[in-house]
């Protein structure tokens, strides 16, 4: 039995798999080692300005990695951490779905309670925040198409926020932005 395996620094080891390369294919397609250097030159800035980081507080840096309509893999980064910079604000992970007729926004507030959400929409972006004594997270994001901020529903459970929204036409005029309850 054959099984490939990478070393890396930052201690993400690859995929070991039986006689095949798929898994090889898939880590070079999603840039795995783009993701390692990332992580490590992140590592090292941190050490670097140390006095950023107050003990006791959390460091929290992610990358998620989807495949786009285009068929090309796309990385979000998320977390407290840019250019090796702690900040008081997280972003949260967050997954915009474009569908035929509505963008769907789904992100991940753990802990937060929904009247500390604050939610804006304006026809070609979203901002989400919460400012709380615990919790501190904040993103604006463009949206891949122009939507009526009007339209703006959204629900919060378990620590999920989901915001759907109806799409314009390209043809359909641009309108100021909207605050959105959450139900």
């Amino acid at each position: 039995m054959v099984v490939k395996k990478r070393k890396s620094q930052f201690g993400f080891s690859g995929f070991p798999f039986d006689n095949s390369d798929l898994f090889s294919d898939f880590e070079s397609s999603f840039g795995f080692g783009q993701i390692d250097e990332l992580m490590n030159q992140l590592l090292e800035d941190m050490a670097k300005r140390q006095k950023n980081v107050k003990p006791g507080e959390p460091i929290v840096y992610g990358v998620n990695i989807r495949v786009g309509p285009d068929g090309k893999p796309h990385v979000q980064q998320f977390g407290n951490v840019n250019r090796g910079e702690v900040k008081e604000e997280r972003e949260p992970l967050v997954d915009v779905i474009n569908h035929e007729k509505e963008i769907r926004v789904i992100a991940e507030l753990p802990g937060v309670e929904k009247d500390n959400i604050k939610l804006k929409t304006t026809p070609d972006s979203i901002s989400i925040s919460v400012h709380d004594s615990h919790h501190k997270f904040a993103k604006t994001m463009k949206l891949p198409a122009l939507v009526f901020e009007d339209s703006a529903k959204a629900t919060y459970k378990n620590g999920i926020l989901e915001v759907v929204i109806q799409k314009k036409k390209p043809s359909e005029k641009k309108q100021e932005g909207k605050t959105v309850k959450i139900e």
